[in-house]
């Protein structure tokens, strides 16, 4: 009898236990660095962090090379990465330094770049950043795991980074996972830092007008620049104007001077050094 009541009490626990242990749901979060300036007029290449040859594995990095250029980005063609490898000593079978960094699980070679190749990489294909890849597939050809990261070649950087954990109860098909991340490319190119994604806010293919390629940091970036240049245009003009204005008064052609001053008063009316040489000039020809 306490056998029996030990093994209902052992199966309602098992079913107890198995009833409270939760499926991973989709996850997916987007991140960019505290300090890093993204925008999309940067010149990429993809690299795979590890190979397959076949899949959705495959499939994946070749997939968001057409949504980096949706985006306006310059990505390298593939088909020039192999023979750069070679001379970094790094192969298609994963972006490792040698045959003794590789290691094969289940299958996969995998490794990862260091800071010294990612230099050496973006020399020799003359890109300003690597997005490298790193994918983890299902028994059916899906997608388990990823990350992805948006390294900058000149000092190993880490722009963005993505990572992604697929639902094993109801996984998230290949299409919708690139929609996303091209999504999700766009927010952080648009000003955000931070997006997080599940199952209730996936992302929906974007239509990039060509016309507004340019994210809006990129825009205003580039609004910033042009105030700086036109003040730094109108410093110079003032420098000359007032630069004449000391000759003329110098020289005793006092009616030049003052031109020249309330030229630069038109550009600046609370510059304090003009109006004080103006007032001087005024003084002196009215004593002349």
């Amino acid at each position: 009898m306490i056998k029996k009541f030990l093994s209902l009490i052992m199966f309602l626990f098992v079913i107890l236990f198995i009833g409270c242990v939760t499926t991973p749901k989709f996850y997916m979060k987007t991140v960019k660095s505290e300090n890093a300036q993204i925008n999309n007029n940067i010149k990429i290449a993809v690299i795979p962090e590890n190979w397959y040859w076949i899949g959705s594995p495959n499939f994946l990095p070749r997939a968001l090379i057409t949504e980096f250029l949706d985006l306006g980005f310059t990505v390298v063609e593939r088909s020039q990465l192999e023979g750069i490898f070679k001379e970094i000593k790094l192969d298609l079978s994963g972006a490792v330094k040698d045959e003794k960094t590789k290691e094969r699980v289940q299958g996969i070679d995998f490794g990862t770049l260091d800071k010294t190749s990612i230099k050496k990489a973006g020399e020799l294909l003359g890109v300003d950043a690597l997005l490298i890849t790193y994918i983890i597939p299902t028994y059916y050809d899906g997608i388990d795991k990823a990350t992805f990261r948006l390294v900058k070649t000149e000092n190993a950087e880490v722009l963005l980074s993505i990572t992604l954990i697929n639902s094993q109860e109801s996984p998230i098909s290949v299409k919708t996972i690139i929609d996303t991340i091209s999504s999700n490319i766009r927010q952080l190119l648009d000003g955000e830092n931070k997006i997080i994604n599940n199952e209730a806010n996936l992302g929906k293919s974007i239509t990039v007008n060509p016309q507004i390629t340019k994210g809006e940091n990129t825009a205003k970036l580039e609004k910033k620049e042009a105030e700086r240049q036109r003040n730094q245009d109108k410093q110079k003009l003032m420098s000359q104007h007032y630069t004449e204005a000391v000759r003329f008064y110098n020289s005793g052609e006092y009616d030049k001077a003052i031109i020249e001053l309330e030229e630069n008063l038109k550009l600046d009316s609370s510059h304090e050094q003009t109006k004080q040489l103006l007032e001087k000039v005024k003084l002196r020809k009215s004593n002349k």
